[in-house]
């Protein structure tokens, strides 16, 4: 068994420098940590994400355009991320490889990005966290839409 510090170094080294989006989030959506594939991929500055609302964080189109907070925005209720994250966070359910679609500001730009998504529903001492792991599937140049 390993001990404590190494362990918790080797888990935050294999999170930081998976090949795959890894984002962990609390029951309201904010953002609890996020590894450098999804960094790289949002072009999120790392010192700027802590507990901000996720779509906030990624620059979801319909929340950044209107400057609301992710949750409120007119979309947000069909916002497939937020349901794979509410689905396993709150029945406790693993989701695996659900296909989802979003838009998102990237660089000033709206592109619309597709990811199949996986969340699983993690218990710790004192809180419910979901883990998402958005596989990137794909993306598009939406300015001239």
């Amino acid at each position: 068994m390993l001990n404590g510090n190494i362990s918790h170094h080797l888990f935050r080294v294999v999170f930081e420098t998976s090949p795959i989006g890894l984002v962990v989030v609390n029951e309201a959506t904010s953002l609890k940590k996020i590894n450098n594939y999804m960094l790289a991929t949002f072009n999120i500055d790392p010192q700027d994400f802590h507990e901000r609302m996720l779509g906030n964080a990624f620059q979801c189109s319909d929340i950044y355009l209107t400057g609301k907070s992710c949750g409120e925005g007119g979309h947000c209720h069909d916002c497939g991320l937020r349901k794979v994250l509410s689905t396993a966070m709150l029945e406790g359910a693993n989701i695996l490889e659900t296909v989802v679609e979003h838009d998102f500001i990237i660089d000033g730009t709206n592109r619309k990005k597709w990811f199949k998504v996986s969340a699983s529903r993690v218990e710790t001492d004192d809180e419910v966290l979901g883990i998402q792991k958005p596989a990137f599937a794909g993306c598009c140049d939406r300015s001239n839409e």
